[in-house]
């Protein structure tokens, strides 16, 4: 069974190395290169515990699991004294006005395709129902389709898309070799203002004028 508790100095270790696997885990799957380490992890949770609320998912190992045990020993070095409790997930949460979003929900490589991120998924929205709250959100990446069958398989209604984009309006410098009467070479930098809209662009001297 698995069961959140909030965030605790002692987790730090364990949360470094959720968030290296999250991101490497990421990176491959977009065929991208792996960026991140224990530093940039380390720089990464100070930044969500400053404005996110932060839960360590724990279960515990049951005698037939105890290879589980050693497999974790390297960062769950209390894990005996604990009962044999380990974490093998955690979960970010935002909170505004009484709203709550999920941000991320992580489970350890280790752990995965174990039905774990289900439970995980319904212990956050008991402790978000009891704070009051009668919904519970969250944002997916449309490209992300296990991701969208995970939360759909779990009641979650499809809201909708929202793709957006902002167009700018830039100025470019160009310059033109003129001749003056006598001959003398002057150069001049008109003023090439870009024009995006609608998907097309224009290109005009001086003012902007957006044709038909």
């Amino acid at each position: 069974m698995i069961t959140l508790r909030e965030y605790e100095a002692r987790d730090k270790p364990v949360f470094l190395t959720l968030i290296v696997q999250f991101f490497n885990h990421h990176a491959d799957c977009m065929n991208k290169e792996r960026w991140i380490d224990l530093s940039r992890a380390e720089t990464i949770l100070e930044e969500w515990l400053e404005d996110h609320l932060l839960f360590a998912c724990e279960t515990t190992v049951s005698a037939k699991c105890d290879g589980a045990v050693e497999l974790f020993e390297c960062f769950h070095e209390c894990a005996e004294q604990q009962g044999k409790r380990i974490t093998v997930g955690l979960v970010r949460l935002r909170e505004d006005h009484g709203t709550y979003w999920i941000e991320d929900i992580i489970v350890d490589e280790h752990w995965r395709d174990k039905g774990i991120g289900s439970e995980i998924l319904n212990q956050i929205e008991h402790w978000v129902s009891s704070k009051g709250a009668t919904s519970l959100f969250l944002d997916v990446v449309p490209s992300n389709l296990g991701a969208l069958d995970f939360f759909l398989s779990n009641g979650y209604l499809h809201l909708n898309t929202i793709e957006l984009r902002k167009d700018f309006v830039r100025t470019v410098s160009s310059e033109v070799l003129t001749l003056d009467a006598q001959g003398s070479k002057e150069t001049e930098t008109p003023k090439v203002t870009e024009a995006i809209f609608l998907g097309r662009c224009f290109l005009v001297n001086g003012e902007l004028k957006l044709s038909d």
